[in-house]
């Protein structure tokens, strides 16, 4: 079972604006214990860029949906469609199947460095009293309930970027559950990447990785309103896959051996062709999180790696001194991992039992003619939702060898606040 990796809050807050929150020094804040404020979303890890495509912190202007849980509807059957007022208490674990979002469903938090989070029509936490007009209740289903203890209620919430209101093109994710306000149990949900299903078999439609969003998600269980804001963890879904190209034909005087030492590497260009898993599904109803990947839901093409602006293509020198022997491209492609060496990682596998995916590199190594070597994946990658990897493509002797690495120094972390895990 592999985890959602888990990133450090990059923030501590202690005001808040409107229904959000505020950087400190903002406008004065509304009691967190009154109405549901949220904190500052925290992403990590800090010492990497975010020009790579992979978000450090939460963005600017990016907005999250929010689902937020409480109150479990009665257990016997007939009477399901009535409130049970003692179950504010019970933990997410216990009433989960019976709950309908009645504190928020869907709702749209819009984050920025000015402002804070914030967002419509301020929510208010249950408190001890006659049930009518509390939140999310109906005047119809309030009824002559009475809330007590409500200090002890424990609220759960779930959070995943981006929103995307009915109105936009392209919807990442998609909820199946809860599908209206009356819909009760633990959010269900599909992710799906901004292509078409399907695609040439030959691979020749280009792949726009910009396209792909940097999909997180994250979870608050069991919240009381006396802990005061609500502080989301987020975690990528995606996994992050580099290049780096290694010209290890050193000269015989640096340890090099072979006809091919000391000879100079020119790259041209560097495709990665094949299937891609196009969505993938994620039920939450459980600690042990339901994760399935459709293996005829695919999209097919190529990404464009690099592509060199010299005629002759670029220079990657046997020197080593310096990083001279290196060609390291800044992009990392956003893909869906997988979770299953039988069904596949990045993509489905084949009747053969091997997937369709290639490195496509086109070179010339020394004097010699411009060639495209066709490289498969290493088949002890295993990719993980939450890591970046590089994949090393070393020109050793006269061959390529690759082999593909995690980022060790700014892989996502281990663990989650989220108490989520992905199989």
């Amino acid at each position: 079972m592999e985890g959602l990796r888990r990133f450090s809050r990059l923030f501590a807050v202690s005001a808040a604006l409107l229904a959000g929150c505020t950087k400190e020094g903002g406008p004065e804040a509304p009691d967190a214990t009154r109405s549901v404020v949220f904190g500052v979303p925290g992403v990590s890890v800090e010492t990497r860029a975010a020009t790579d495509g992979f978000y450090d912190r939460f963005p600017d202007g990016g907005s999250f949906g929010v689902f937020g849980y409480c109150l479990a509807q009665e257990v016997i059957d007939g009477n399901k469609n009535k409130i049970n007022f003692s179950s504010g208490s019970s933990p997410w674990g216990s009433k989960n199947e019976l709950c309908r979002p009645r504190v928020f469903n869907n709702v749209e938090v819009t984050y920025t460095a000015a402002a804070g989070c914030v967002y419509d029509s301020p929510v208010k936490w249950y408190r001890d009293g006659a049930a009518q007009g509390q939140t999310g209740i109906a005047a119809d289903e309030a009824g002559d309930g009475v809330l007590s203890g409500t200090d002890d209620y424990l609220y759960s919430f779930f959070a995943y970027y981006p929103y995307a209101g009915q109105e936009a093109s392209y919807r990442p994710f998609a909820f199946t559950r809860p599908a209206s306000d009356a819909d009760a149990g633990a959010p269900k949900f599909s992710f799906s990447m901004p292509f078409e299903s399907g695609g040439a078999t030959n691979f020749s439609e280009k792949l726009d990785d910009t396209q792909t969003p940097d999909a997180m998600f994250a979870v608050d269980y069991n919240h009381r309103k006396t802990e005061g804001q609500v502080s989301f963890s987020f975690s990528h879904l995606l996994t992050g896959l580099g290049f780096r190209v290694n010209n290890y034909s050193q000269t015989a005087e640096s340890g090099g051996t072979g006809s091919g030492a000391g000879k100079d590497l020119y790259i041209y260009s560097i495709r990665l062709t094949g299937d891609f898993y196009r969505s993938v599904s994620v039920d939450l109803s459980n600690a042990d999180v339901a994760v399935e990947y459709d293996a005829k839901d695919v999209y097919r093409g190529y990404y464009l790696v690099y592509q060199s602006e010299e005629l002759d293509g670029t220079r990657v020198t046997w020197d080593a001194s310096e990083g001279k022997n290196t060609l390291a491209p800044t992009k990392y492609i956003r893909l869906l991992p997988g979770n299953d060496a039988g069904q596949g990682y990045l993509g489905p596998v084949g009747p053969d039992g091997k997937y369709n995916g290639k490195l496509q590199v086109e070179y010339r190594f020394g004097d010699g003619e411009r060639k495209t070597e066709e490289l498969t994946r290493p088949g002890s990658f295993a990719p993980r939702s939450g890591v970046r990897y590089t994949a090393q493509i070393n020109w050793v002797g006269d061959a390529f060898v690759v082999m593909v690495q995690g980022d060790n120094d700014e892989v996502w972390e281990e663990g989650s606040d989220d108490e989520v895990s992905f199989q």
